[in-house]
């Protein structure tokens, strides 16, 4: 089971410790549990930090239409920028109990920039209608962890997440309708294509298709649980209904021209697991962005026929997910690592801790 075994426990970000945990296949379950003590025994004494704080364990990272960025993490922790990622705000989200939140691995902003969803451990799912200013929890109807939200949408909206987990909803979270699908693969990640058609990809190389919104969905590629070689994909992301790429292990990524019917192999620079990317539309060229294990981060240029940039390496850190707005971006993952860029990614800085 050694390809299914993604970095090591001393690198593990809480997002792939999570997945680790989840999986069974992935090892970062004690590093998990010794973040989350430190950062709460940790959190208390030492006032004197900012909001970025050297234990903190990032895993998501999303921009509004209004350009106010969020940032989430380990232990409920939840930063706002509202100067391009510049200087933070921080507040805890999902409380467990005194002094302890749930872990929070993804967010996600409808395009309207004011409904916006966070997805978490035991099944935690938080919703805001006022562009991040408030968070409120939606009843999920499932325990397991959600690591992604998928967002089209106000209204529509999908999870993926352990044993096979995938929810979602058309009436703004209102109702979380869920189901577990055959074989209790773990979903690391889902993504629309459009108001109907959907990904969600996970262990053994799998990719499942719902082409009703996420009410049903049919399996495209992988789903063998004998096939332990075969590399987990952690990240997928679609264009229209038929342009999409999914990545993980190993450095891989795939291209579909097709709606998944078929996939390519994109070459790209890196050999270690990716964990999360974006899509980002030029009127020249688009282009995905890939941040991955060793504080990895790299473009390719779409179609996939483009050979792939150089990797960067502006960190040491394992990086796991990344967004743009304009010439900004951010990329967040673990040791409480934010880096930033102003010149559409040529060069990239860290927000220093404070």
């Amino acid at each position: 089971m050694e390809m299914s075994r993604v970095g090591s426990v001393n690198r593990a970000g809480a997002l792939r410790g999570a997945w680790r945990a989840a999986a069974g296949l992935l090892m970062a379950a004690a590093a998990l549990l010794l973040f989350s003590a430190h950062a709460q025994s940790q959190g208390a004494k030492h006032e004197k930090w900012g909001p970025i704080r050297p234990w903190d364990q990032f895993t998501s990272v999303a921009v509004t239409s209004a350009g106010r960025w969020f940032v989430v993490g380990k232990n409920g922790v939840l930063l706002t920028s509202t100067d391009g990622g510049r200087t933070w705000s921080r507040r805890w989200l999902a409380k467990r109990g005194d002094l302890s939140w749930f872990d929070l691995y993804s967010v996600r902003f409808a395009s309207d920039g004011r409904n916006g969803w966070i997805s978490g451990e035991r099944g935690v799912v938080l919703h805001t209608s006022d562009g991040g200013a408030t968070w409120t929890e939606q009843k999920s109807g499932v325990a397991q962890r959600v690591f992604r939200i998928a967002v089209f949408d106000a209204q529509h909206a999908a999870g993926a997440g352990g044993s096979g987990t995938i929810l979602w909803t058309d009436d703004g979270g209102s109702h979380w309708h869920s189901q577990t699908l055959e074989g209790a693969v773990t979903f690391f990640d889902l993504a629309f294509g459009d108001s109907n058609n959907a990904w969600a990809v996970g262990e053994f190389g799998t990719v499942v298709h719902s082409a009703d919104g996420g009410r049903t969905w049919t399996l495209q590629q992988g789903g063998d649980r004998t096939k332990f070689r075969v590399p987990a994909y952690l990240h997928v992301m679609f264009q229209d209904a038929r342009r999409g790429w999914v990545a993980g292990q190993g450095g891989t990524v795939m291209y579909t021209s097709d709606g998944g019917a078929t996939w390519q192999s994109v070459k790209t620079p890196v050999q270690v697991p990716i964990y999360g990317g974006t899509l980002r539309n030029s009127s020249s060229q688009a282009s995905v962005w890939y941040v991955g294990d060793e504080g990895r981060l790299f473009s390719i240029a779409a179609p996939a026929s483009a050979a792939p940039a150089e990797s960067l390496h502006p960190t040491f850190a394992s990086l796991v997910d990344i967004a743009f707005s304009g010439q900004n971006g951010i990329a967040v993952g673990g040791d409480g690592t934010i880096l930033r860029t102003s010149d559409n990614g040529k060069s990239w800085q860290p927000v220093g801790v404070k």
